[in-house]
């Protein structure tokens, strides 16, 4: 029953509205900490994990986003397989760990390099996924 329901958990997050609102709302976590409030910051990264349960399960597989969610959860079962995407998201969590530090010094500038680095990184790995999904669902299937 429960694996069920994390199941219909994770094909709701592949809508692709729910990943677009993820990209974004992660890095959102920063503003509560600027004005030195770190639960506000908790409170955004409980939505974040949370907001698939909003969303419908996606109608179909052609959108981009839904077919990077697919590839994320591919890639989980072998993330080996392509060290260039744990380099990636390896960069997006030192973007994320400094970006918050750099959010309760208050240091803009650090800031907004910390963001930038996320979003380049994260839409990188995203890109890998998408273009990795793509040749995985083209692959003839074994009977």
């Amino acid at each position: 029953m429960l694996r069920t329901r994390l199941t219909d958990a994770w094909v709701r997050g592949t809508n692709p509205w729910c990943g677009w609102i993820r990209l974004f709302l992660l890095p959102l976590m920063l503003v509560p900490v600027w004005f030195g409030h770190l639960w506000g910051g908790m409170l955004v990264m409980t939505v974040w994990m949370m907001l698939p349960v909003l969303f419908r399960k996606p109608a179909s597989g052609s959108r981009w986003m839904t077919r990077a969610c697919i590839g994320v959860q591919v890639w989980r079962s072998r993330p080996l397989d392509d060290p260039l995407a744990l380099l990636l998201l390896l960069v997006v969590c030192l973007a994320l760990a400094l970006g918050m530090v750099a959010a309760g010094q208050q240091t803009p500038v650090l800031l907004g390099a910390c963001i930038v680095s996320y979003f380049a990184a994260y839409l990188g790995f995203l890109v890998r996924r998408a273009r990795s999904f793509d040749s995985w669902a083209r692959r003839p299937k074994a009977s």
